[in-house]
């Protein structure tokens, strides 16, 4: 259930992040010729930081510091990031999270839901490994894309409290995360 609960948290803080990355973008950049100039540079860097954490060797530190480490650094890096936009709403601090929101996701976050994912029962695992990776991340991102409707157009709230939200799903995230730690060495 915990694992679920973490993809299902996964799912909604990329959809928020998105959300708020999108707003940006459409207020702060020129239409047309702008936006296609900022979008190939964005997903240059975005893809090089992905490749970068990659190579970094991101399986030895899974291997030393363990699965919660690998679960956790992406929610935190982003945490981290979340408390600037609740105080100012910058460009240049989103296009960073989403970079670094998609480099550790792909080099920590992934792997370590693989990981867990090899520690089903054979047994179980038809059942249970759908659920997980298609059904609680799903549920998320839904949950998160009708909370954004109600935040930002039933409420109408800035898109400072739009981050304040974030964060707070970034730090139920975070200890849905730590609470898989079973063993000093942090593998779950």
């Amino acid at each position: 259930m915990r694992m679920a609960f973490i993809i299902s948290m996964r799912g909604m803080s990329e959809t928020v992040l998105i959300y708020l990355f999108y707003w940006l973008v459409t207020e702060q950049t020129p239409a047309v010729n702008g936006r296609t100039l900022f979008f190939a540079n964005f997903y240059i860097l975005l893809n090089a930081g992905t490749l970068l954490m990659l190579l970094m060797g991101t399986n030895r530190l899974i291997d030393r510091y363990g699965l919660v480490f690998s679960l956790v650094t992406l929610p935190v890096a982003v945490f981290l990031g979340s408390i600037y936009l609740i105080f100012n709403t910058a460009m240049v601090v989103t296009y960073v999270l989403r970079i670094v929101d998609t480099a550790f996701e792909q080099s920590f976050y992934f792997q370590g839901v693989d990981r867990l994912l090899l520690e089903i029962d054979e047994s179980r695992a038809p059942y249970i490994r759908p659920i997980l990776q298609g059904l609680a991340v799903r549920v998320g991102r839904g949950f998160g894309a009708a909370l954004i409707l109600v935040l930002a157009l039933g409420i109408g709230v800035s898109n400072s409290h739009m981050a304040v939200f974030f964060a707070a799903i970034l730090l139920v995230w975070i200890a849905t995360a730590l609470s898989l730690h079973r063993s000093p060495k942090g593998s779950a």
